[in-house]
Protein backbone atom coordinates (compact mmCIF):
# COMPACT_ATOMS: atom_id res chain seq x y z
CA UNK A 1 0.00 0.00 0.00
CA UNK A 2 1.42 3.28 -0.82
CA UNK A 3 1.12 6.19 1.74
CA UNK A 4 0.16 9.33 0.54
CA UNK A 5 -0.17 11.39 3.69
CA UNK A 6 3.04 12.86 3.29
CA UNK A 7 1.12 15.15 0.65
CA UNK A 8 2.16 18.70 1.24
CA UNK A 9 -0.95 21.19 2.58
CA UNK A 10 -2.11 24.25 0.39
CA UNK A 11 -2.79 26.80 2.92
CA UNK A 12 -1.92 29.51 0.99
CA UNK A 13 -3.35 31.24 -1.81
CA UNK A 14 -3.90 28.14 -4.60
CA UNK A 15 -4.46 30.28 -7.57
CA UNK A 16 -1.24 32.02 -7.10
CA UNK A 17 0.96 29.43 -6.02
CA UNK A 18 -0.86 26.77 -8.25
CA UNK A 19 2.40 25.99 -10.39
CA UNK A 20 4.34 25.09 -7.74
CA UNK A 21 2.04 22.99 -5.99
CA UNK A 22 1.77 21.19 -9.14
CA UNK A 23 5.50 20.37 -9.18
CA UNK A 24 5.77 19.34 -5.78
CA UNK A 25 3.06 17.07 -6.21
CA UNK A 26 4.66 15.90 -8.70
CA UNK A 27 8.01 15.58 -7.11
CA UNK A 28 7.08 14.29 -3.74
CA UNK A 29 4.93 11.24 -5.23
CA UNK A 30 7.81 10.47 -7.28
CA UNK A 31 9.94 10.27 -4.61
CA UNK A 32 7.62 7.46 -3.02
CA UNK A 33 8.74 4.35 -2.09
CA UNK A 34 12.52 4.28 -3.19
CA UNK A 35 13.50 7.55 -1.21
CA UNK A 36 12.03 7.13 1.53
CA UNK A 37 13.95 7.29 5.45
CA UNK A 38 15.13 3.83 6.21
CA UNK A 39 12.34 2.66 8.21
CA UNK A 40 12.37 -0.65 11.16
CA UNK A 41 8.88 -2.49 10.29
CA UNK A 42 7.85 -6.01 9.19
CA UNK A 43 8.11 -5.13 5.13
CA UNK A 44 11.60 -5.19 3.43
CA UNK A 45 12.50 -2.51 1.46
CA UNK A 46 11.63 -3.90 -1.50
CA UNK A 47 7.70 -4.43 -0.33
CA UNK A 48 8.06 -1.11 0.76
CA UNK A 49 9.00 0.18 -2.90
CA UNK A 50 6.49 -1.97 -4.38
CA UNK A 51 9.15 -3.70 -6.61
CA UNK A 52 8.59 -7.34 -7.39
CA UNK A 53 11.43 -10.03 -7.64
CA UNK A 54 14.98 -10.64 -6.12
CA UNK A 55 15.96 -7.36 -7.13
CA UNK A 56 19.86 -6.46 -6.70
CA UNK A 57 20.06 -3.11 -7.39
CA UNK A 58 17.91 -0.12 -9.14
CA UNK A 59 19.28 2.68 -10.84
CA UNK A 60 16.68 5.94 -11.16
CA UNK A 61 17.61 8.58 -13.36
CA UNK A 62 15.48 12.00 -13.78
CA UNK A 63 15.36 13.80 -16.80
CA UNK A 64 12.86 17.03 -17.97
CA UNK A 65 10.69 16.06 -20.19
CA UNK A 66 10.61 17.68 -23.77
CA UNK A 67 8.09 17.18 -26.65
CA UNK A 68 9.67 17.53 -29.94
CA UNK A 69 8.33 16.37 -33.75
CA UNK A 70 5.01 15.42 -31.19
CA UNK A 71 6.78 12.99 -29.37
CA UNK A 72 8.00 13.18 -25.73
CA UNK A 73 11.38 13.08 -25.58
CA UNK A 74 14.07 12.48 -22.60
CA UNK A 75 15.84 16.40 -22.01
CA UNK A 76 18.64 17.17 -19.50
CA UNK A 77 18.82 15.23 -16.17
CA UNK A 78 16.87 17.38 -13.21
CA UNK A 79 19.94 17.62 -11.35
CA UNK A 80 17.82 19.01 -8.08
CA UNK A 81 16.86 15.58 -7.38
CA UNK A 82 20.08 13.90 -8.64
CA UNK A 83 20.48 10.09 -10.00
CA UNK A 84 19.69 7.68 -7.32
CA UNK A 85 21.44 4.17 -7.02
CA UNK A 86 19.76 1.31 -4.61
CA UNK A 87 21.62 -2.27 -3.60
CA UNK A 88 19.63 -4.54 -1.92
CA UNK A 89 20.52 -7.98 -0.07
CA UNK A 90 19.12 -11.07 -0.73
CA UNK A 91 16.78 -11.30 2.02
CA UNK A 92 14.82 -7.76 0.26
CA UNK A 93 16.73 -4.88 2.37
CA UNK A 94 18.76 -2.01 1.16
CA UNK A 95 22.17 -2.12 1.95
CA UNK A 96 23.97 0.82 0.19
CA UNK A 97 22.23 4.18 -1.30
CA UNK A 98 24.00 6.30 -3.80
CA UNK A 99 23.06 9.81 -5.06
CA UNK A 100 25.15 11.23 -7.77
CA UNK A 101 24.88 14.70 -9.76
CA UNK A 102 23.86 15.18 -13.31
CA UNK A 103 27.20 14.63 -14.34
CA UNK A 104 27.67 11.59 -13.02
CA UNK A 105 29.67 12.59 -9.76
CA UNK A 106 29.17 10.64 -6.03
CA UNK A 107 27.39 13.71 -3.86
CA UNK A 108 26.00 11.45 -0.86
CA UNK A 109 26.36 7.32 -0.11
CA UNK A 110 24.39 5.46 2.31
CA UNK A 111 25.16 2.43 3.82
CA UNK A 112 23.25 0.49 5.93
CA UNK A 113 23.68 -2.69 8.18
CA UNK A 114 21.59 -5.79 9.41
CA UNK A 115 21.76 -8.23 12.48
CA UNK A 116 21.24 -12.08 12.91
CA UNK A 117 17.59 -11.54 12.61
CA UNK A 118 17.19 -8.84 9.59
CA UNK A 119 16.40 -5.85 11.72
CA UNK A 120 18.57 -2.98 10.81
CA UNK A 121 21.42 -2.00 13.32
CA UNK A 122 23.45 0.60 11.68
CA UNK A 123 23.23 3.71 9.44
CA UNK A 124 25.75 5.51 8.01
CA UNK A 125 25.61 8.64 5.87
CA UNK A 126 29.49 9.58 4.17
CA UNK A 127 29.99 12.64 1.90
CA UNK A 128 31.47 12.80 -1.46
CA UNK A 129 35.37 12.93 -0.26
CA UNK A 130 34.02 9.26 1.64
CA UNK A 131 34.21 11.32 5.07
CA UNK A 132 31.71 9.95 7.35
CA UNK A 133 28.79 12.99 7.54
CA UNK A 134 26.23 11.25 10.00
CA UNK A 135 25.44 7.17 11.83
CA UNK A 136 22.85 6.12 13.42
CA UNK A 137 22.65 2.84 15.34
CA UNK A 138 19.88 0.82 16.34
CA UNK A 139 19.12 -1.53 19.41
CA UNK A 140 16.45 -3.83 20.11
CA UNK A 141 14.77 -5.91 22.89
CA UNK A 142 14.84 -9.98 22.60
CA UNK A 143 11.69 -9.72 21.29
CA UNK A 144 12.82 -7.76 18.12
CA UNK A 145 11.59 -4.21 19.29
CA UNK A 146 13.19 -1.08 18.79
CA UNK A 147 14.63 0.05 21.87
CA UNK A 148 16.86 2.87 21.58
CA UNK A 149 18.42 4.70 18.67
CA UNK A 150 21.25 7.22 18.97
CA UNK A 151 22.47 9.62 16.08
CA UNK A 152 26.03 10.65 16.10
CA UNK A 153 27.75 13.53 13.86
CA UNK A 154 30.74 13.19 11.77
CA UNK A 155 33.32 13.21 15.19
CA UNK A 156 31.41 10.34 16.39
CA UNK A 157 29.73 12.22 19.13
CA UNK A 158 25.78 11.54 20.27
CA UNK A 159 23.69 14.92 18.74
CA UNK A 160 20.51 13.05 19.51
CA UNK A 161 19.14 10.08 21.44
CA UNK A 162 15.67 7.92 20.78
CA UNK A 163 14.40 5.36 23.31
CA UNK A 164 11.12 3.69 22.77
CA UNK A 165 8.67 1.65 24.93
CA UNK A 166 6.47 -1.29 24.34
CA UNK A 167 3.41 -2.73 25.82
CA UNK A 168 2.71 -6.78 26.24
CA UNK A 169 1.75 -6.73 22.57
CA UNK A 170 4.54 -5.06 20.94
CA UNK A 171 3.05 -1.99 20.52
CA UNK A 172 4.98 1.10 20.89
CA UNK A 173 3.37 2.80 23.45
CA UNK A 174 6.35 5.70 24.04
CA UNK A 175 8.77 7.29 22.33
CA UNK A 176 11.76 9.70 24.10
CA UNK A 177 14.22 12.42 22.19
CA UNK A 178 17.00 13.29 23.95
CA UNK A 179 19.64 16.22 23.57
CA UNK A 180 23.66 15.70 23.47
CA UNK A 181 23.39 16.46 27.39
CA UNK A 182 21.28 13.79 28.26
CA UNK A 183 17.99 16.15 28.92
CA UNK A 184 14.89 15.02 27.48
CA UNK A 185 13.61 17.23 24.12
CA UNK A 186 10.48 15.86 23.24
CA UNK A 187 7.89 13.42 23.89
CA UNK A 188 5.40 10.85 22.25
CA UNK A 189 2.53 8.67 23.53
CA UNK A 190 0.37 6.04 21.75
CA UNK A 191 -2.63 4.31 22.66
CA UNK A 192 -4.11 1.29 20.39
CA UNK A 193 -7.61 -0.06 20.28
CA UNK A 194 -8.21 -4.10 20.74
CA UNK A 195 -6.67 -4.86 17.58
CA UNK A 196 -3.48 -3.15 17.38
CA UNK A 197 -4.61 -0.08 15.59
CA UNK A 198 -2.89 3.00 16.58
CA UNK A 199 -5.72 5.24 17.71
CA UNK A 200 -4.15 8.27 20.06
CA UNK A 201 -0.90 10.25 19.66
CA UNK A 202 0.20 12.74 22.22
CA UNK A 203 3.03 15.15 21.76
CA UNK A 204 4.73 16.72 24.59
CA UNK A 205 7.41 19.65 25.18
CA UNK A 206 10.05 18.98 27.11
CA UNK A 207 8.56 20.64 30.22
CA UNK A 208 5.99 18.34 29.88
CA UNK A 209 3.06 20.45 28.08
CA UNK A 210 1.12 18.82 25.45
CA UNK A 211 1.99 20.30 22.21
CA UNK A 212 -0.63 18.27 19.70
CA UNK A 213 -2.42 15.58 19.97
CA UNK A 214 -4.07 13.28 16.86
CA UNK A 215 -6.86 10.69 17.12
CA UNK A 216 -7.21 8.31 14.46
CA UNK A 217 -10.17 5.67 13.20
CA UNK A 218 -10.02 2.78 11.07
CA UNK A 219 -12.01 0.30 9.24
CA UNK A 220 -12.02 -2.93 9.25
CA UNK A 221 -8.93 -3.71 7.06
CA UNK A 222 -6.98 -1.83 9.27
CA UNK A 223 -7.04 1.22 6.82
CA UNK A 224 -6.83 4.60 8.41
CA UNK A 225 -9.76 6.25 7.25
CA UNK A 226 -9.81 9.41 10.06
CA UNK A 227 -7.21 11.46 11.65
CA UNK A 228 -8.21 14.40 14.19
CA UNK A 229 -5.62 17.17 14.94
CA UNK A 230 -5.77 19.14 18.02
CA UNK A 231 -4.25 21.69 19.31
CA UNK A 232 -2.35 21.78 22.69
CA UNK A 233 -6.09 23.26 24.25
CA UNK A 234 -7.70 20.49 22.53
CA UNK A 235 -9.57 22.34 19.83
CA UNK A 236 -9.77 20.35 16.85
CA UNK A 237 -7.27 22.39 14.23
CA UNK A 238 -8.41 20.00 11.22
CA UNK A 239 -9.77 17.11 10.71
CA UNK A 240 -8.48 14.23 7.55
CA UNK A 241 -10.55 11.45 5.64
CA UNK A 242 -9.25 8.74 3.81
CA UNK A 243 -10.95 6.44 1.30
CA UNK A 244 -9.22 3.14 -0.15
CA UNK A 245 -10.10 0.33 -3.43
CA UNK A 246 -10.25 -3.02 -2.17
CA UNK A 247 -6.20 -3.75 -2.66
CA UNK A 248 -6.01 -1.06 0.02
CA UNK A 249 -4.44 1.88 -2.17
CA UNK A 250 -5.53 5.23 -0.87
CA UNK A 251 -8.01 6.83 -3.53
CA UNK A 252 -9.55 9.70 -1.65
CA UNK A 253 -8.31 12.38 1.31
CA UNK A 254 -10.12 15.23 2.59
CA UNK A 255 -9.05 17.96 4.47
CA UNK A 256 -11.54 19.46 6.85
CA UNK A 257 -11.13 23.14 8.52
CA UNK A 258 -11.86 22.91 12.70
CA UNK A 259 -15.33 24.42 11.84
CA UNK A 260 -15.94 20.83 9.62
CA UNK A 261 -15.77 22.85 6.30
CA UNK A 262 -13.77 21.17 3.36
CA UNK A 263 -10.24 22.60 2.54
CA UNK A 264 -9.06 20.57 -0.16
CA UNK A 265 -9.64 17.36 -1.43
CA UNK A 266 -7.05 14.89 -3.38
CA UNK A 267 -8.16 11.76 -5.40
CA UNK A 268 -5.71 8.91 -6.77
CA UNK A 269 -6.12 5.86 -8.98
CA UNK A 270 -4.00 2.95 -9.39
CA UNK A 271 -2.61 0.37 -12.27
CA UNK A 272 -3.10 -3.45 -11.97
CA UNK A 273 0.75 -3.61 -10.66
CA UNK A 274 -0.48 -1.34 -7.76
CA UNK A 275 1.53 2.28 -9.33
CA UNK A 276 -0.18 5.41 -9.00
CA UNK A 277 -1.27 6.49 -12.49
CA UNK A 278 -3.09 9.40 -11.96
CA UNK A 279 -4.18 12.19 -8.82
CA UNK A 280 -6.40 15.12 -9.00
CA UNK A 281 -7.25 17.92 -6.46
CA UNK A 282 -10.01 19.90 -5.64
CA UNK A 283 -10.33 23.28 -3.46
CA UNK A 284 -13.03 24.06 -1.04
CA UNK A 285 -15.23 24.92 -3.81
CA UNK A 286 -14.92 21.09 -5.14
CA UNK A 287 -12.80 22.91 -8.39
CA UNK A 288 -10.25 21.19 -10.09
CA UNK A 289 -7.27 23.04 -9.02
CA UNK A 290 -4.21 20.02 -10.00
CA UNK A 291 -4.15 17.01 -11.87
CA UNK A 292 -1.15 14.77 -12.07
CA UNK A 293 -0.60 11.54 -14.28
CA UNK A 294 1.65 8.39 -14.90
CA UNK A 295 2.71 6.30 -17.65
CA UNK A 296 4.61 3.12 -17.13
CA UNK A 297 6.65 0.70 -19.14
CA UNK A 298 7.14 -2.21 -16.93
CA UNK A 299 9.81 -5.24 -17.27
CA UNK A 300 8.75 -9.16 -17.12
CA UNK A 301 8.45 -8.82 -13.28
CA UNK A 302 6.14 -6.68 -13.05
CA UNK A 303 8.43 -3.03 -11.81
CA UNK A 304 7.89 -0.17 -13.86
CA UNK A 305 11.64 0.90 -16.19
CA UNK A 306 10.07 4.07 -17.28
CA UNK A 307 7.71 6.72 -16.19
CA UNK A 308 6.29 9.74 -17.65
CA UNK A 309 4.92 12.13 -15.19
CA UNK A 310 2.09 15.00 -16.60
CA UNK A 311 0.90 17.69 -14.36
CA UNK A 312 -2.34 19.52 -16.17
CA UNK A 313 -1.87 17.41 -18.92
CA UNK A 314 1.96 18.74 -20.05
CA UNK A 315 4.82 16.16 -19.34
CA UNK A 316 6.94 17.13 -16.94
CA UNK A 317 9.54 14.62 -16.13
CA UNK A 318 10.53 11.09 -17.76
CA UNK A 319 12.16 8.79 -14.66
CA UNK A 320 14.18 5.77 -16.56
CA UNK A 321 15.06 2.77 -14.28
CA UNK A 322 17.66 0.43 -14.87
CA UNK A 323 16.74 -2.55 -12.42
CA UNK A 324 19.36 -6.04 -11.49
CA UNK A 325 18.21 -9.12 -10.40
CA UNK A 326 19.69 -12.25 -8.41
CA UNK A 327 19.45 -15.22 -9.99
Amino acid sequence: MINLNILPNAKYNIMNKMKKIILLLVTVISLIGCNQEKKVGKKNDLQEANLKGKVKSVRETPYYAVEKFGEIQKGEIKSVIGIDNYIYNEQGNRIEKNVYNSGGRLILKWIYKYGDIGNIVEESRYNSDGHLGRKEAYKYDDKGNLIEKNEYNSDGRLIIKWTYKYDANGNQIEKNKYKSDGSLSEKWSYKYDTNGNQVEQNEYNSDGHLREKETYKYNGNGNQIEKNKYDSDGSLDKKLTYKYDANGNQIEKNEYKSDGSIFFQLTYRYDANGNLIEGNGHNSNRSLIVKWAYKYEYDKYGNWVKRIAYAIDKPESITEREIEYYE
